[in-house]
């Protein structure tokens, strides 16, 4: 099992790198396939995610813009413990299909898409939402992408403060988890391959950034927003 993660993580922080999502939500899925069971695969992404966003991070620090970054933080940081009290409340399906339609209607509006909330005003609504349904769904990159389509975000600003958005989601995530009695900290044999993989990837990643041109990135992102859109619409829909 810890090979073909191992492998599939490297990967994931290659296109997460390159175009600022996607790879945890598919390293994720390749969590539940190998058969870990969302209480052990939601921490253990979350762990690993950290250090795939944190060295985005690091490596993307000249274009960090931190304004954003930090409305976002402090929106967040309540979510994930509100969220894991609710987890078996709250109607998965239900909250997948909605985040599909949100996605689809945040990415495609041309004119009341999200670009039209001042920018403090769209950060805060990203930390809450992150935050709430990050210990819910797991992976919050395709929750959060939408509010990077702005134009004031150039592809670099874009990957890069997004990352530590993420990287700061994560982390309470863990701590949510770890104080709550019921969640199973499990498989963390894994983490040192896949921390290796995932910062060796977003090396690549960053290096095959560099060859896109801003229309291309915003081109790319888009699309593949749609895709994981579809993708959750699916999920909602039929459960797997």
């Amino acid at each position: 099992m810890w090979i073909v993660l191992t492998v599939t993580g490297f990967f994931a922080a290659t296109l997460s790198a390159t175009i600022g999502m996607a790879g945890g939500t598919f390293l994720l899925a390749a969590m539940l396939v190998a058969g870990l069971t969302p209480f052990a695969a939601i921490p253990l992404h979350a762990a690993v995610q950290l250090f795939s966003n944190g060295t985005r991070g690091v490596v993307f620090r000249e274009h960090l813009r931190w304004k954003p970054l930090l409305i976002f933080l402090i929106f967040m940081v309540p979510g994930p413990f509100i969220g894991l009290s609710l987890l078996n409340d709250l109607p998965t399906a239900t909250v997948t299909i909605l985040l599909s339609v949100f996605i689809f209607y945040a990415t495609w509006a041309p004119k009341w898409g999200l670009d039209r909330l001042p920018e403090n005003v769209a950060f805060g609504i990203a930390g809450v939402l992150c935050g709430l349904l990050g210990v819910v769904i797991g992976a919050v990159g395709p929750v959060l992408a939408p509010f990077f389509l702005r134009g004031s975000f150039t592809k670099e600003e874009l990957i890069g403060t997004k990352a530590l958005c993420q990287c700061g989601t994560h982390l309470v995530k863990i701590i949510a988890f770890a104080s709550f009695p019921t969640a199973a900290l499990q498989q963390w044999e894994l983490l040192p391959p896949l921390a290796i993989a995932v910062i060796l990837g977003t090396f690549l990643g960053k290096k095959l950034l560099s060859r896109l041109s801003e229309g291309r990135f915003t081109f790319i992102y888009k699309m593949v927003l749609t895709l994981l859109a579809i993708k959750l619409l699916h999920t909602g829909l039929t459960g797997g």
